[in-house]
């Protein structure tokens, strides 16, 4: 009986085949090693002009890498924020080149302008002429009716410097405000321009006036741009105000 099992036995085992024993080495760490890595794909960034380049490998997800600036004048802001920056309360708006965007918003655009009952060239023409409103009537009508183009009538009040009124100083903003609402009043596509602007800064790129506009270092008091944001305020608290 015990001869049967154990014949049984040696005919199970011879069934089974052994693996050969592994055996850890020098030589097999050597290789395991010395694997080939897998390729680090580089991360593209991009430059100012918006083109790509490969650099470091990124050591954190790409979505979260800062984007370039998008520098943007005469009608954007000189700094918008990206996506992935915190967006700043109000982007800019640069107006001020006859060739560019926004060129209605300054007062040598070719919008006439009725104001108290007269017709003037342009909202130019109107400023220049009430700086001699007053007292000098003649002077004034001279200014509004004499050349058409805004640049004659800026040189020609200039000419006459001496005789503007004493009181300009205080007025000029406030009635810089009062033209402006009568040129945009008139011309709805150009209210609806400046509707359209949000809550955008508004400046006037001037590198010759420091005081209506943002002057030659741009820290100007840019009070034609304050004014025209004034404005907007104004337009856009009246109800039901089409544009």
């Amino acid at each position: 009986m015990s001869s049967h099992k154990s014949t049984r036995l040696q005919r199970t085992t011879q069934q089974i085949p052994l693996s050969p024993p592994i055996v850890i080495n020098a030589k097999n760490l050597e290789i395991i090693h010395h694997q080939p890595q897998p390729p680090v794909v580089p991360r593209k960034r991009a430059n100012s002009m918006g083109a790509t380049s490969a650099s470091h490998s990124v050591p954190y997800p790409a979505y979260l890498a800062r984007q370039p600036r998008d520098h943007n004048a005469h009608g954007g802001g000189r700094g918008s924020p990206t996506p992935y920056s915190t967006p700043s309360k109000k982007t800019k708006i640069l107006f001020y080149d006859k060739d560019k965007p926004f060129y209605g918003f300054t007062n040598f655009s070719p919008h006439s302008v009725v104001f108290e009952g007269r017709t003037y060239p342009t909202s130019e023409h109107v400023f220049q002429a009430y700086k001699f409103i007053v007292h000098r009537p003649g002077l004034a009508e001279h200014i509004r009716t004499f050349s058409k183009n805004p640049r004659d009538a800026f040189n020609e009040a200039r000419r006459f410097q001496p005789e503007v009124r004493e009181d300009w100083a205080k007025v000029k903003i406030d009635l810089m405000y009062n033209i402006l609402k009568a040129k945009f009043s008139q011309h709805s596509s150009l209210k609806r321009e400046l509707m359209n602007t949000g809550d955008a800064e508004l400046i006037e790129d001037s590198p010759v006036d420091a005081f209506w506009g943002c002057g030659a270092n741009g820290k100007g008091e840019n009070q034609l741009g304050k004014t025209l944001m004034r404005l907007r305020d104004f337009f856009r608290s009246k109800k039901g105000l089409q544009f």
